[in-house]
């Protein structure tokens, strides 16, 4: 990595090797992570560049959860796979004008793009079930309804929900559980404004949680977090960084949100995700009309009050 450094990075998901995108190369490097005979790290060894393409400046990179593949997402707006020996899968065509988002899902079977059009694209990359070898991309459903482009979107932990934000201001959260192959198209869940001020395309990302209740967007250094129930407003982190928000992230128990920036990275625990949740089983709990559902629902509420209760700080509107 002489003279050079990474503006884009992941780590394998045996945690073994990273994935670099070398910013004066406009390579995707794999780098092995070398250890000592007495488990510490010793330092860093190239294993492979993946080939160039025509495609222009890589602006998006991500990895299967499986380690089966690498996205690449390019300037022209088409995204590349490839295999971790450095072997070319798969090139898709996104139709997209300008590509603002590309990521591979959770689960690792769906890879989806955004951009200047008003729809999330999405497709499944299918693998042979005997051998494990790669078989074809096909597309699965298509994220539609807002009237601009869509900046950027964000997977549910279980991959079961999806939630869009565009530059008409709303978002829009959906249910993709669906049985696509059957041609059934995601359920819409929740549809809100989420700003009344122009939205920034190159400041503006979105998390969302596990249960997909709560929704975490930051868009011009500052930090907004909404329900997935109503759509509302419920808090404001007001500039959690001296400078941009480059990297916004929900750990995976959604309980703490982490905003990167520059040097620094800062984590706030994420009550207002709790809060949402109780408010919902409590809803919940009215309607129950079965005693083993109320049983659970009341399990779920007091456990949830509990992890509440633990927080030493609380995020305020």
């Amino acid at each position: 990595m002489d003279y050079d450094h990474a503006v884009l990075v992941r780590f394998s998901p045996d945690s073994k090797a990273l994935l670099g995108r070398m910013n004066n190369d406009n390579v995707v490097r794999v780098l092995k992570l070398n250890k000592k005979p007495d488990g510490h790290y010793a330092g860093l060894q190239t294993v492979l560049d993946l080939p160039t393409t025509s495609h222009g400046e890589i602006v998006f990179m991500d990895i299967n959860c499986n380690g089966k593949f690498i996205m690449t997402g390019y300037a022209d707006t088409q995204i590349c796979l490839w295999s971790l020996k450095g072997n070319l899968l798969a090139t898709i065509v996104t139709n997209v004008a300008t590509l603002h988002c590309a990521k591979v899902s959770p689960c690792g079977r769906f890879v989806a793009a955004s951009g200047f059009t008003p729809d999330v694209k999405v497709w499944e990359v299918n693998f042979e079930k005997s051998s494990g070898d790669f078989h074809s991309v096909e597309r699965a459903f298509e994220l539609k309804g807002h009237s601009a482009g869509i900046p950027c979107f964000a997977f549910s932990g279980d991959s079961t929900h999806m939630v869009s934000l565009s530059k008409d201001k709303t978002f829009r959260l959906y249910d993709i559980n669906v049985e696509y192959k059957k041609k059934q198209d995601a359920r819409l869940i929740q549809d809100a404004i989420w700003t009344t001020e122009d939205v920034d395309v190159t400041s503006t990302q979105v998390a969302l949680s596990n249960d997909s209740r709560c929704i975490v967007i930051a868009t011009k250094g500052n930090v907004s977090i909404l329900s997935g129930v109503d759509g509302s407003v419920k808090a404001v982190i007001q500039s959690p960084l001296t400078g941009p928000i480059q990297k916004l992230m929900l750990d995976p128990s959604s309980g703490y949100i982490i905003t990167i920036g520059g040097r620094l990275v800062r984590v706030f625990r994420n009550t207002i995700g709790y809060e949402i949740t109780i408010a919902t089983l409590k809803d919940k709990l009215t309607y129950a009309t079965q005693d083993s559902i109320s049983q659970r629902l009341q399990q779920q509420l007091e456990d949830t009050q509990k992890v509440l209760s633990a927080c030493k700080y609380h995020l305020t509107a």
